[in-house]
């Protein structure tokens, strides 16, 4: 059963369902116009301090701050005109700038780099404490911080522990990690 404020999701209406989610999709949409319009398509109410704050907490700041236009850089469809990193911090900036109950981070981190994939969550975890975050990866740098993990296998959970603990409880868990390790990912 799938509870959110310990009520029944079925007990909810679909509106307050999706005011309560946000969700960064795995693939990341972007629409032509600027960097700060998309990022408010999320809360249009947002002002310019909880833009930054929200900047700062996805990194998207370090390269917004060295475009000549800023935050009014114009995109081209589908963001086609950043990289891949930078597409994905303006999608982590749009989905913490809703301020959600709950934000699903689906494959959110792995356009980035070892380091700054490290403090983006980081800093979401520090500053969103008070907020469920569901992360979904299949990269184990990216969750094995995180106070539970779950692990699917074809649909089935195999697995919910800590990493630390999975690590002797669920052999295919420990093969992924063995993997990553081996092919020298930084886990």
């Amino acid at each position: 059963m799938i509870m959110i404020d310990n009520v029944d999701i079925n007990k909810y209406q679909t509106r307050h369902i999706r005011q309560s989610v946000a969700i960064d999709f795995q693939k990341k949409q972007l629409f032509s116009g600027t960097i700060k319009s998309n990022i408010l398509k999320a809360n249009p109410d947002a002002d310019q301090d909880r833009i930054n704050q929200v900047l700062d907490h996805s990194c998207a700041n370090e390269f917004i701050n060295n475009l000549d236009d800023k935050l009014e850089y114009n995109l081209i469809e589908f963001g086609n005109n950043l990289s891949g990193g930078q597409k994905a911090k303006i999608c982590i900036t749009r989905t913490l700038i809703r301020d959600s109950k709950i934000m699903i981070f689906d494959d959110s981190l792995s356009a980035l780099d070892n380091i700054t994939a490290k403090k983006v969550l980081d800093k979401i975890l520090a500053n969103y404490q008070n907020r469920t975050k569901i992360f979904v990866s299949q990269q184990i740098r990216t969750i094995k911080d995180l106070d539970k993990i779950i692990i699917l296998d074809q649909g089935n959970v195999i697995g919910y522990d800590t990493h630390k603990n999975l690590l002797t409880s669920c052999e295919v868990y420990k093969r992924i990690y063995d993997s990553q390790k081996r092919i020298g990912d930084e886990v």
